[in-house]
């Protein structure tokens, strides 16, 4: 049996809440779904754009819509994979995004076995992608873009003031993670976290993890958890602990299934490398301006 027939065909669920409608699609693998990626509509504004594998199903779900701008939150294949088959089914008006976004998206980006398998590929975008104003003004509503890197250097989180909804990407996914991707940043995360804990809303529009109600208090625990996560470890760290040791103190285990399936891409390991990399840049800042 090859590994493809393993996988099942995507699976879409519709949901809705207020004006917002949103889409959820799905990976199986083995008949049981493995990752569930969200994008969303409202007011001619369509937020990200799902994983290429769904395309098919994404433009005849789309395909009703009328979609006028497009936002991307990142560039991860997820939320970009299918900007290109979207923008020549309905030409929206405008696509925008972070510079560093629309810089990866343009070019193209290479992709890991396993996020072919779960994503599919990647085609790039040729057209224009307008870098992001403060404001981006939709038919009722008005989106303000904000800078959130941590999970990737270009996130970029959406917040509608007017009906206190954030679009926040990557930025939460769950209030108590146990594994980073190798290029993530748990102190750039907090911050961002703290940054949109300003904010006053109550609907978090996340892309794999919606929280239609209470969502400010969802970003609270999960600063919360990272705060005191990063606090154990730095501490552990100058007390002489090396990155082994202190996997070993943590109440969480590293899996050897999320290792194995992400060829060593997404673990344990890396949550704990940031802090003691982020450590080591404040050590050495100091040492500098002592």
């Amino acid at each position: 049996m090859s590994v493809l027939s393993l996988v099942g065909k995507p699976f879409v669920k519709k949901k809705t809440h207020e004006e917002v409608t949103a889409y959820e699609f799905d990976f199986r693998l083995i008949g049981r779904t493995f990752l569930t990626v969200h994008l969303f509509y409202v007011d001619g504004v369509l937020i990200d754009t799902a994983q290429s594998n769904a395309e098919s199903l994404v433009l005849r779900t789309l395909r009703p819509y009328d979609i006028e701008k497009v936002l991307l939150t990142h560039w991860h294949e997820d939320h970009s994979g299918n900007l290109v088959a979207i923008y020549k089914q309905h030409r929206p008006q405008a696509v925008y995004a972070h510079p560093l976004t629309a810089r990866i998206v343009r070019r193209g980006f290479s992709i890991l076995p396993y996020e072919y398998l779960m994503l599919g590929n990647t085609t790039p975008f040729k057209k224009e992608i307008l870098p992001l104003p403060d404001k981006i003004p939709s038919r009722r509503l008005t989106f303000l873009p904000m800078h959130t890197p941590g999970h990737s250097d270009d996130h970029t989180a959406y917040y509608v003031p007017e009906r206190g909804w954030l679009f926040s990407g990557d930025l939460f996914v769950a209030e108590k993670i146990k594994f980073f991707h190798h290029g993530e940043d748990i102190a750039q995360q907090i911050d961002s976290l703290r940054k949109v804990a300003t904010l006053d809303f109550d609907t978090l529009f996340c892309a794999h993890n919606p929280q239609f109600t209470h969502g400010k208090q969802a970003i609270l625990r999960k600063l919360q958890y990272l705060e005191d996560f990063y606090g154990k470890v730095a501490a552990w760290y100058h007390k002489g602990l090396d990155e082994k040791e202190i996997i070993r103190r943590l109440p969480l285990e590293e899996s050897a299934f999320i290792r194995l399936v992400t060829f060593g891409d997404v673990g344990l390991v890396y949550m704990v490398r940031s802090v003691i990399r982020n450590e080591r840049k404040k050590e050495l800042s100091e040492s500098i301006t002592a």
